[in-house]
């Protein structure tokens, strides 16, 4: 019986430990950059949580080049890429080990700078 109630508690646990990854997420420090190109796209999404999603069409891969997709959850941030939607940008970003739950891709803005 002993045996049977710590299997359960660890299982709770693990489980506990499991969903505030998911929605926490798991070390935003993994990576992080900055890429520049044509902002193409940039939507909010998100029933309970809001989340800028967005893709940039990467300068220095040329015409073909597939777009990056990134994510955002700061309201300032959307608003100013919103409003730079078709002009050259630079983004910062950080890069998720483990995205969190409130957002669409693993790379998150952190910072815009409109180009001219």
């Amino acid at each position: 019986m002993a045996k049977g109630i710590m299997t359960l508690i660890v299982v709770v646990l693990l489980a506990i430990g499991f969903c505030i990854g998911l929605v926490g997420g798991c070390n935003d420090g993994y990576s992080d950059g900055v890429r520049e190109g044509d902002l193409i796209k940039m939507s909010t999404k998100g029933f309970i949580w809001k989340s800028g999603e967005g893709e940039l069409k990467l300068a220095e891969f040329g015409p073909k080049a597939e777009p990056w997709d990134f994510s955002c959850r700061d309201e300032d941030l959307i608003k100013q890429l919103k409003a730079a939607t078709g002009e050259k940008v630079k983004l910062t970003y950080k890069q998720w080990m483990i995205k969190p739950a409130q957002i669409d891709t693993k790379y998150e803005i952190t910072a815009v700078e409109v180009q001219n």
